[in-house]
């Protein structure tokens, strides 16, 4: 889910610092709040 391309596109102008954490599990575990925010902007 948080490995493709697309959800990393829209996190990236949120989070920036996202795409500094080479592991998806860390993105979603330190912004457990953005995550289902995104899903639901989409």
């Amino acid at each position: 889910m948080c490995r493709k391309p697309q959800p990393l596109a829209v996190n990236k102008p949120y989070f920036p610092e996202k795409r500094v954490t080479p592991f998806p599990g860390v993105f979603h575990k330190r912004l457990p709040i953005p995550f289902p925010e995104r899903k639901n902007a989409v």
